[in-house]
């Protein structure tokens, strides 16, 4: 991540002496209308709430079961704060944290560049995201091709710092970057080459990856003394290279703006829904001050967003509210970012977590000045930042205490899916109620349901779908079941069940149902004989088994009965009861294995109990 400085201007010095004390940020936030600023609000429950998760936070040790388990901990730990998306770094300075034919394998894997883990970091990272109902956004360093005075040893496929020397950046005198005191060394935006190389990979990433999004960033130069590379001179002097006849910092500029265009249009073609963001510095255009990303390194996110090339930007704004030296309050850059710069596309505002370690006041002071301008996001720099500082509870607690769908994005997919039908519930035990539904009917762009959300209270009241503190479980997949274990047989519940698309569209919310316990087994008590039960097994999904509840009445007592797993292809797994069996309520468990006693591998499976003619089948969905 980047940082940025500069200074305030004369008019606003004054104004922005005055102390930022509580009643100081009401005001300025009320001013905010006064001023002509028209606030986009978001539901409480629609809000993006992400981290970034460097390279380093998941490699120490040259230990893949070490990272393993390291990647398994932040999912898990992000899911149990309420967190649902993660930006997952995938490449440094040139190497990959995946499996590429046109990068080598990052050293911090094993110490040695090149060497394959023998494991897909990235590929496991997406998995391990699934599981806990988070996006996961492949982040990606996009100019930095090296780091240091040492250079990259040999390796298959060739490091391009090796391959290509002459693409890297060189300053007024023509002298290329080299790695000293200037920290990463950078790849020059104005050779033509340079673009379709990290088009190539960034695309084969996008193609190969069941990625949410791709995250861009060093997104620009590195100073505003690059690139003078003899290839970006002589395009900048020629009527080819620079048909448009631009200053040497627009033609810098419109280098990177061209990548940006050329991978939105391809990766579009790709993968319609995949969400293109980039991390930018957080001063955009205040070159008076000396120092920002539109006149020193040659960024221009507003553009991005004016040309409808990226969905949503995450600027840096590594700053205090309030903050006069270096000029920089926070709630001004961000009002500016959501006002001036988003064009109906989202800003997620970048927090310097890791700046604010022992001031956990500030970090929530500045989700609720995201709140308040309008602004439908957080990205805390960094993971490790949270960690240290044992910031998970206080989110939990105060800011993140309820859970929150990501935003959708209309202008990528308008179309709500059509709600889930058939919302029923059954209580398990005194502790259990199992909600089973069924998937709704296609949507009139072809899209059916990708998650759902469960709302539950224990009111009678009418729902209302905007307020957080009904949203009470997020699927994560699309199966049609969950059991709700945060129950008392003692109280009456209420459900509601909606469906949300892959653009995170919501349908309108189903019927609500009731479950009340005695009712249940009032129920239960006057049930007529010949009705053979299977339940949908528990835990689902599972690993490493699950328990298969099943009840034979009084007429089929004694009889053949037989409960058996099979494959989706219809192929027999393993068969788990084959005999009479007397009336009652059974409980049996599946480990996983066929009838060989070898394990299956992950997937679904499908248990069907069967009586004569009667068949009753459950999906079951194992994840290793």
């Amino acid at each position: 991540m980047q940082s940025s400085f500069f200074s305030i201007t004369a008019i606003n010095v004054h104004f922005w002496r005055v102390r930022f004390s509580k009643l100081s940020r009401i005001l300025m936030a009320s001013s905010m209308v006064l001023l002509g600023f028209t606030i986009k609000s978001f539901p409480a429950n629609k809000e993006a709430r992400a981290a970034w998760v460097t390279r380093w936070t998941y490699t120490p040790g040259f230990n893949s079961s070490y990272q393993r388990a390291k990647i398994r901990e932040i999912m898990q730990q992000l899911k149990s704060a309420n967190f649902n998306m993660v930006l997952f770094q995938i490449r440094g300075q040139g190497d990959a944290f995946y499996k590429s034919e046109f990068e080598p394998w990052s050293q911090e894997l094993t110490g040695i560049l090149g060497n394959d883990p023998g494991w897909d970091p990235l590929q496991y990272a997406i998995d391990e995201a699934r599981k806990n109902s988070l996006e996961l956004h492949a982040w990606v360093n996009v100019y930095p091709a090296w780091e240091g005075t040492t250079p990259p040893r040999t390796t298959i496929p060739k490091h391009v710092y090796l391959a290509h020397p002459d693409w890297v950046c060189a300053d007024y005198y023509g002298k290329r970057m080299d790695g000293n005191h200037e920290g990463y060394i950078f790849l020059s935006p104005g050779i033509p080459e340079v673009r379709e190389y990290l088009l190539t990979v960034c695309l084969d990433i996008t193609e190969r990856y069941n990625i949410d999004g791709m995250h861009f960033d060093y997104i620009r130069y590195p100073a505003n003394k690059y690139s003078y590379d003899s290839v970006s001179v002589a395009r900048f002097n020629s009527p080819e290279g620079n048909p448009d006849n631009l200053d040497w910092a627009s033609w810098q500029r419109e280098q990177v703006n061209t990548y940006v265009r050329e991978f939105y249009a391809q990766a579009m073609l790709i993968k319609p829904a995949l969400k293109v963001s980039a991390a930018v510095i957080g001063k955009y255009d205040y070159g008076y001050t000396g120092w920002d990303g539109y006149n020193v390194l040659y960024q221009d996110g507003r553009r991005w967003m004016e040309e409808s090339v990226m969905d949503f930007l995450a600027p840096m704004i590594y700053w205090r509210i309030g903050q006069l030296d270096p000029w920089a309050p926070f709630e001004v850059l961000l009002r500016d970012w959501v006002k001036k710069n988003s064009f109906g596309r989202h800003i997620y505002a970048g927090i310097g977590t890791y700046k604010l370690t022992a001031d956990f006041k500030e970090i929530s002071d500045e989700i609720d000045t995201c709140r308040s301008v309008g602004a439908p996001g957080q990205v805390h720099y960094s993971f490790t930042s949270l960690e240290e500082a044992g910031f998970w509870d206080d989110l939990k607690r105060v800011k993140y205490k309820d859970l929150a769908n990501m935003p959708a994005m209309p202008w990528k997919d308008a179309v709500k899916p059509n709600k889930p039908l058939n919302l029923a519930a059954a209580w398990l035990t005194p502790n259990a109620i199992h909600l089973t539904w069924s998937n709704p009917v296609v949507a009139s762009d072809g899209d059916s349901a990708s998650y759902f959300n469960i709302y539950r209270s224990v009111s009678h009241a009418p729902l209302d779908i905007e307020d957080p503190v009904y949203l009470y479980h997020i699927t994560p997949n699309n199966y049609p079941s969950y059991i709700d274990t945060n129950v008392d047989s003692g109280e009456i519940y209420y459900y509601w069940l909606s469906a949300l698309d892959d653009a995170d569209n919501e349908s309108l919310v189903s019927s609500r149902i009731k479950a009340d316990f005695s009712s249940a087994v009032m129920a239960a008590n006057q049930l007529q004989p010949g009705r053979l039960v299977l339940s949908q097994n528990y835990p689902n999904p599972f690993n490493p088994k699950t328990s298969i509840r099943f009840t034979i009445p009084s007429n089929c007592a004694n009889q053949q009965v037989s409960l058996a797993i099979y494959d989706v292809l219809g192929a027999h797994v393993k068969t788990l009861l084959n005999e009479p069996t007397p009336s009652g309520t059974y409980r049996v468990f599946w480990y996983g294995d066929d009838s060989r006693g070898k394990q299956v591998p992950s997937g679904s499976y499908f248990c069907r109990l069967k009586y004569g003619e009667e068949r009753i089948i459950r999906r079951m969905q194992l994840i290793r």
